[in-house]
């Protein structure tokens, strides 16, 4: 183990979506993420070509890049990963009726 003190726990948001149509990756220019192919297969588009995707892929979606299409040739499962905006999760997940001692559990500070 790395002798450092500089540890940052860091919490990732993944979203699970299934597409059978062409299907939009809005980039944030604040976030990378993560698309992890589960099943299916397609193509992602950006504005430079298209890439083939097959199951069992990881693809990383730079902050930099507004707009990525997914267009699957068979339905397709991924999981969408970002590093979401902890406040605003915190007050969502508030707003939804958690308690905070549950949050804490989910969010670290």
């Amino acid at each position: 183990m790395p002798t450092s003190t500089c540890w940052q726990r860091v919490s990732f948001l993944p979203q699970r979506w299934d597409c059978d149509r062409m299907t939009p990756i809005e980039g944030d220019p604040a976030e990378f993420q993560l698309i992890v192919i589960l099943s299916g297969r397609g193509e992602l588009y950006d504005s430079d070509g298209a890439y083939p995707f097959v199951a069992g892929q990881t693809w990383f979606v730079p902050a930099d890049l507004t707009l990525a299409m997914l267009q699957p040739k068979e339905e397709t499962s991924l999981l969408r990963i970002t590093v979401p905006d902890k406040d605003g999760l915190r007050g969502e997940l508030e707003r939804m009726g958690f308690e905070p001692e549950a949050i804490s559990h989910v969010l670290v500070a």
